[in-house]
This record gives C-alpha cells, structure tokens and sequence, in this order.
C-alpha cells in the first residue's frame, strides 16, 4: 500500500524529527564508543528504514515481520526472552495505524479477521476469572500483540507488490532456516540421534516447533510448483519444497509430517495441475519412506512422547473448567490442580504445556472458548474460497488453505496460538482477500462522465 494521501511531506518529515531525536538519545550513551561515521550510517539507516515505512507501510513492515517470523527462536535479545521480532511488532503496529489513519476510506474486518478478534475479546475476558492471572496476563499480551498485527494488516489497504513481498520474504527466510537446521544442527542424545535441533539463547528450539514453522513456506512453495505461473517460480517451488520437506522430516516431529504429507495430499485434490501434484504425493511418500526414523517413532512410543498422559490430565482439568475455562495460559496450572488425580504410564512432570489446540483451548476458555477457536480456524480455511478453478489466485487459495489445514493438524500436538508464525497465514490470507475486493471494487466502479 503506498500512501498516496499523505503527497505533503510534512507528517513524514515531523516523523523523521522524531526519531532523530529518539536516536540521539538512544545513542547519547554509545558517543565516544564507535566511531562517527559508524553512528552516522546507523542514524540514516534508521532516518531510511522509518520513509520507507511510511510510504509502503504493508511491504516495509510486514514483510520485515514475515522475513523474521520463521526464526523467531534465534533471534533472542537480552536476558528477558523478548526476541527482535517483538520489536518488529510493536513497529508495524505504530505504522500500519498511521496508515489506517491517513488512508479515510471505510474499511471492513474480513470475515476471518473478525473471527480472531472475538475470540482474543474472550481471551482478555477470561484474564477475570483465571486461575492464575499473572499467567493470563502474560499470555494475552503474547498472543493479543501478533492478533493486533493481523487486526491491522486486514483493514489497511495492501497492493499485489506487498502480497509479493510478504510471500517472497517468508518462503526465503523458511528455507534458510531449513538449510541452517540441515547443515548447522548440534544434537541432543535426549532427543535422539537423527533429529535436528536449533540452538537458541535460552536453550534449544522444540524440533516440533520448528517443523510447524516449515509448513506455510512448504505449502506455498509446493502450490507455486503445481500453478500456471512463469516457469522459474515453478522451478524455484519445487527445489524449496523439497529442502523444506527434507528438514521437516530431519526434526523427527510425527505432527508435522502428518501436516507436510496432508498439505501436499490437499494441493494434488485442489491443484490445476494434478499430475504435477500427484508427482510430489509420490516423491514426498518415498522421501518420507527413505528417512524411515519418522515412521519408527509412530510404532515405537505408544504415548507420543508422554503427550497422551498430558492430553489424560488436560481432560480431567476440562471436567473442572468446561464452561469458561480455567483462563487464558493457566493450562500449566490447571494442570497441576488434577496432576495427582489422574493416573499415568510414567512420570511426566509438573506444570507442562498442553501439547494439543482442542486440549488447550477448551480448558483454558471452555467450550465457549473452545469453540469459538474452532470457528475461527475454519473461517481462515474458507475465507478464500471464491476463488474459482479457472481464477490466477487459485494456486494463492490453494496453497494457503493447505497450509491452514497443515499448522492445525501440527497444532494437535504442539501449542502454537502464542507462535508468530501461526499468525503469519492468516495474515497472508487477508492480504489476499483485502487486494481481490479492492480489485473488484474497481471494476464495479462507474466510469467518470464527461
């Protein structure tokens, strides 16, 4: 979106002044450390970075988010686990409201967009009678700040370069990911021989995770190679669905190769050009079937892990909980309140995570909450779905709604609602949605008189 209202310069430049002098006393403690022209080159790059941001605030700013969404776990900065993507948020948010406010046309929240913001209203409502409510607290502000983000993109105007951007910059930074996991990957006995783990700040990245953070660049990767579009973008996603797809099975996770063989299953169904995709259902099952350690971890570990005793202990918790639910990021606490009650296959500890989206969500919101997740899921796979088979966004359609499909099958056993790359599909979605009314708008539009 370029902000063409704002032809006068003047809220720009009073912006820049701004963050000059917000970048002057930022770095009034650092005079005397580096040199000057090194302080210089920072100021113009911040002073750049901020124009371009008011000027192509969806491109700039959201595709800096999706560049950095895929490796959020590495990117840490100080001791309080805040990651530079936090940041990035904050950022977009200041930005893309300048843009709502400036851009005056009536704007409405798509369909999907809006099923997310009821359902963040009932997370902020459950923070009153959660069990624990500084764990709500914390987790509202997690999730509430990438949902602002997602509110924000649906209701500011996005053209086909940001669409382009935004798609470019997840898939490029995914595979990079992929290649550093591939190639860079120090392994932990605890998890086994032949699975990938990324060492971050803090620790290790849960492999399971980071298949899941796969899965958008996948789908998208894989309904580009099996589009009408220009050959080299059908090269390109066939070489980087395959990187993706051999990194998804180097994390051992079960979940997300049950997500990248159901995302390629869903594209060959709905794809122009099936045959291709038949071609990649088969090369994906024989991949699959070569890296058999994946498959051995279904035969060999009856309780996934310890998950199906956690999922045993969450429905106990459910039964004390099932109306409103025990409140927003209390499941480690509700947990704890039924742990003793509930009998287990092993020991499997104290406060842990849900590992499952049904277990999660309906003990910590109820079924009230509980269902207005599910709704809100299934408004993001069909918020697309009048897009025909004969439509050029079709490959666009296809492959997000298999990515949606994907990340929910993969949320069956991780907890992903407080990830920001769960946030990046929806994202994507509205960006779609958003420039095909705009483009229908204008052709409904009556041609000037005269």
């Amino acid at each position: 979106m370029r902000l063409a209202v704002m032809s006068i310069p003047r809220f720009r430049i009073g912006a820049i002044v701004l963050l000059l002098f917000a970048l002057v006393a930022l770095a009034s403690p650092l005079v005397g450390t580096v040199p000057l022209f090194v302080a210089l080159l920072l100021v113009g790059c911040g002073v750049l970075a901020t124009w371009w941001a008011l000027e192509w605030p969806v491109a700039m700013l959201i595709g800096t988010y999706a560049l950095l969404a895929p490796a959020d776990s590495l990117l840490i900065i100080g001791g309080g686990g805040a990651t530079l993507t936090r940041f990035v948020a904050f950022a977009a948010i200041f930005g893309l409201s300048i843009a709502l406010i400036a851009d005056r046309s009536p704007r409405a929240l798509p369909r999907v967009a809006l099923a997310w913001f009821v359902v963040l209203g009932w997370m902020i409502a459950s923070v009153l009678w959660a069990t624990n409510q500084s764990m709500a607290i914390q987790k509202v502000e997690q999730i509430g700040l990438a949902v602002l983000v997602f509110e924000l993109v649906a209701l500011v105007r996005s053209t086909r370069i940001d669409l382009r951007i935004i798609v470019a910059a997840n898939v490029v930074s995914s595979s990079i990911i992929a290649a550093y996991a591939l190639v860079v990957h120090p392994v932990e006995a605890q998890l086994g021989a032949d699975r990938v783990v990324l060492k971050t700040a803090t620790g290790r990245a849960d492999p399971n995770d980071l298949a899941a953070g796969l899965i958008l660049a996948f789908a998208l990767c894989i309904a580009a190679a099996t589009s009408n579009e220009r050959g080299w973008w059908r090269i390109a996603g066939a070489a980087l669905s395959l990187l993706l797809f051999v990194a998804i099975l180097a994390t051992g996770s079960r979940g997300g190769l049950l997500a990248a063989l159901l995302v390629v299953l869903w594209i060959a169904i709905r794809a122009r050009r099936r045959i291709v995709a038949g071609l990649f259902v088969v090369a994906a099952a024989a991949i699959s079937m070569l890296q058999g350690d994946v498959w051995q971890r279904f035969i060999g570990d009856e309780t996934g892990a310890g998950r199906s005793d956690i999922w045993k202990v969450g429905v106990a918790a459910f039964r004390q909980h099932w109306l409103i639910g025990s409140g927003i990021g209390t499941f480690p606490d509700a947990y704890n309140s039924v742990y003793l009650s509930v009998p287990h296959h092993f020991y499997i500890n104290w406060s842990r995570p849900a590992h499952d989206l049904f277990v999660q969500s309906f003990t910590e919101l109820g079924i009230v909450g509980g269902i207005l997740v599910l709704t809100a899921w299934w408004f993001q796979f069909r918020q697309l779905s009048s897009i025909g088979r004969k439509d050029p966004d079709l490959w666009l359609r296809v492959g997000l709604e298999a990515a949606t499909l994907g990340y929910f099958v993969a949320a069956l056993f991780i907890d992903v609602l407080d990830v920001k790359q769960t946030w990046m599909i929806p994202i994507l979605i509205v960006v779609v949605a958003n420039i095909r009314s705009q483009e229908a708008a204008g052709r409904l539009a009556p041609a000037p008189s005269g």
